[in-house]
């Protein structure tokens, strides 16, 4: 996540606004504010690029880092797809 990061994450949560992203390492090198590529893959969808940028950095524990990424450019068809999959899943019981 930023330059000179290449990274394949899980998502922690996404919504048609951004998502946040676990990565397997700490900040160094990290900045808020930063730009970056990503390819998202919902469940039974084609995978699709987005950019956006970097809002926040957390850490839950020591082994567990996440960024907080807001949607900069994403396509209108697949943001559509981001909120059928988020009303999908709250209709699933998922928490908000």
């Amino acid at each position: 996540m930023g330059d000179g990061f290449l990274d394949v994450v899980r998502a922690r949560d996404i919504s048609a606004g951004g998502l946040s992203v676990y990565v397997p390492h700490d900040f160094a090198g990290c900045n808020i504010q930063a730009a970056v590529e990503l390819v998202v893959k919902l469940p039974k969808t084609r995978p699709f690029m987005a950019r956006g940028v970097v809002r926040h950095l957390s850490a839950e524990a020591a082994s567990r880092h996440y960024f907080g990424v807001e949607f900069t450019d994403v396509p209108a068809e697949k943001r559509g797809q981001i909120e059928a999959y988020v009303q999908q899943r709250l209709s699933l019981g998922a928490v908000a």
